[in-house]
């Protein structure tokens, strides 16, 4: 398979900037015979304009999402963008599938069917899901790997939410040549394709103060060991007022809760991380973007601009690792990456430090594409042909084709 990623600064003329990015990418290698682009482009952007000019230069699905901000293999970070990555090969098949809209009662209904559509046109065994699920907060990000969980063992799961910033952007997923703010679109791929992932979160100061979940329902936590959740956070001396007045707090995103799952199946040992949205004073709970299972460990963690530039570059230089260690009869040329905009605030004024490690560690001849979204979904584990799909917030997430 061979990649090639395009980047546009036009922000206003989308004829201008579909021609960029098409012509960009063609001028790299001729299509071969199966072809899917991977659009990731500002929130702000006429995102209609842009795929409808780009559907006349470049005759293959594109799917993909808005976002704040970009990451890519030489530039780094990038601002106020639309970037377009290719993939073409001919021993690889890519099948698109959009759901319909989808609301909290019937997602797991559209994404077994969804799913199952693609599986149809795949016609081979599935090697990889590539996911972009629309933003909705009374949907957990978990749904999409359990219910991928439920369907199959052995599929990997690799993808992310949009995201936008304040005002009139659009905070929406691309595909069939639109935008959708309530739908789901699978890339399937199979054939010639060996996926590799890499995950980090919080690599510094966890505290010690590790408390089992005591009462919690789906991403909703009421008590931890014999205290509210509130009060355990308040014991920490964070500000729960403060937070509780003002959700918007980047209080949220600085103090992630790293969460130890109890032993069962569907745990291979490696912590995952969760961030609040909400916390209610009156009834002493708080609400998480992701699922707390009771009985899970949690503890409180701090993160800062250095952990986020550290974990990019320890999380790159282990899938670099998997690469090179997969020998020389499969050559791989293509990274996807989604980092969570909680990463973003917390980097403020230095936002391109997490582009700078990205810039400085991916080496020539491959390519790599990545957005900012609010949550991130990768494996944790394939082993013995099984694969644990884990939805991630505060995270980064790489994974090479």
């Amino acid at each position: 398979m061979k990649s090639a990623v395009c980047v546009t600064a036009e922000m206003d003329d989308m004829e201008k900037a579909a021609e960029e990015l098409a012509s960009g990418a063609l001028k790299e290698f001729p299509l071969l015979s199966r072809s899917v682009g991977v659009l990731f482009c500002d929130f702000e952007m006429d995102h209609g304009a842009l795929l409808a000019a780009l559907g006349k230069k470049l005759p293959i699905d594109i799917v993909g999402c808005t976002t704040v901000a970009s990451l890519e293999g030489k530039n780094g970070f990038l601002e106020m963008s639309a970037m377009l990555m290719v993939m073409t090969a001919d021993d690889v098949q890519f099948v698109v599938a959009l759901s319909d809209p989808f609301t909290p009662e019937n997602v797991r209904e559209e994404i077994e069917k969804t799913y199952r559509r693609g599986v149809e046109a795949l016609a081979q065994p599935v090697k990889l899901a590539l996911a972009f699920p629309a933003y909705n907060l009374d949907i957990t990000l978990d749904e999409y790997p359990e219910t991928l969980g439920e369907i199959v063992e052995d599929v990997p799961l690799f993808g992310g939410l949009p995201a936008s910033g304040s005002g009139s952007g659009v905070n929406g997923i691309l595909a069939g040549g639109r935008v959708h703010t309530d739908r789901l679109v699978f890339v399937l791929m199979g054939g010639n394709v060996r996926p590799l992932f890499s995950v980090r979160n919080v690599l510094s100061d966890q505290t010690e103060q590790k408390r089992p979940v005591t009462r919690a329902d789906r991403n909703t936590v009421y008590s931890v060991g014999d205290v509210s959740f509130v009060e355990y956070l308040r014991r920490f001396g964070l500000p729960v007022e403060k937070m509780a007045a003002e959700p918007g707090s980047t209080s949220f995103v600085t103090n992630p809760l790293v969460v130890e799952m109890a032993e069962s199946r569907q745990d291979d040992g490696i912590p995952y991380v969760r961030t609040l949205h909400k916390i209610d004073l009156e009834n002493g709970s708080g609400t998480a973007i992701g699922k707390i299972p009771e009985g899970a460990v949690i503890s409180v963690a701090v993160m800062k601009r250095r952990d986020v530039e550290v974990s990019t570059h320890e999380a790159l230089l282990h899938l670099l690792g998997q690469i090179e260690a997969g020998g020389e009869d499969y050559e791989y040329s293509t990274i996807l990456c989604v980092s969570c905009i909680g990463r973003y605030m917390v980097m403020g004024s230095e936002r391109d430090g997490e582009g700078r490690a990205i810039s400085r560690a991916v080496p020539k001849g491959l390519n790599l594409s990545g957005f900012y979204g609010y949550g991130e979904l990768c494996p944790t584990s394939v082993r013995n042909g099984r694969v644990l799909n884990r939805a991630h917030n505060e995270s980064i997430v790489f994974c090479a084709l």
